[in-house]
């Protein structure tokens, strides 16, 4: 009997950072279930219709994603791995379409930002925020723009059968994003992680405090 094959959820289109940590966790042929928001894929996990999700929990630049914090507070599911993911913006456009076209930029608020150095050289490239990275590269190919470029990853333009025309245009390259894979408490039991020989074990723990000043230092 063939074996089914996993779901993992993450947040984001098709071609998202998170997918790429999800590869990077589970390889390429994984399964996946995109979602529109971080507490959607906590409860496609805890409802049984995803065996795993894929979760970003830091960024070198932007910090913490603490809705997440509270999500794995809430939800109670295991971490059972975690990845490091460089974040490189790349310039997307359909094929056919050439750099001296292109006069408008779609991606999410944050790449944008992340990219001012290379809007700074190409002043005539107006830049429109959008709900998603890898959802501005959807977005042209649906369209079918030829004046327009997207910000997102390399597998979004493979995804979307679009083209880089600009590889790796981010201003920091020290922007990484970890990313926890979550699983639920009975796979967590069937299948104990294991490290390699060298592997430094992490443990993650949450705790109150009454809210009062100083709560955080020991007596």
């Amino acid at each position: 009997m063939r074996k089914r094959q996993e779901i993992i959820a993450f947040q984001g289109e098709r071609g998202a950072f998170s997918e790429e940590a999800t590869r990077r966790l589970l390889g390429h042929g994984v399964k996946v279930l995109p979602c529109t928001r971080f507490e959607d894929l906590f409860r496609n996990l805890k409802e049984g219709r995803a065996a795993g999700a894929v979760v970003p929990i830091e960024n070198t630049l932007a910090g913490s994603v603490h809705e997440n914090y509270d999500h794995l507070v809430n939800f109670e599911l295991p971490i059972v791995a975690e990845t490091s993911v460089r974040i490189v913006h790349n310039l997307i456009a359909l094929p056919g379409v050439k750099f001296s076209q292109i006069k408008r930029v779609y991606s999410h608020p944050v790449a944008l930002n992340q990219c001012l150095d290379f809007f700074a050289r190409n002043p005539q490239m107006e830049k429109i925020p959008f709900y998603d990275t890898a959802g501005s590269v959807k977005m042209l190919a649906e369209e079918r723009l030829t004046d327009a470029a997207a910000i997102a990853s390399r597998v979004a333009a493979e995804i979307y059968d679009a083209r880089i025309l600009r590889r790796s245009i981010e201003s920091d390259r020290q922007n990484f994003t970890r990313f926890f894979l979550l699983r639920t408490p009975a796979y967590a039991r069937r299948h104990p992680p294991r490290a390699a020989a060298g592997t430094v074990w992490k443990t993650s723990l949450v705790f109150s405090t009454r809210n009062v000043p100083g709560a955080c230092f020991a007596p």
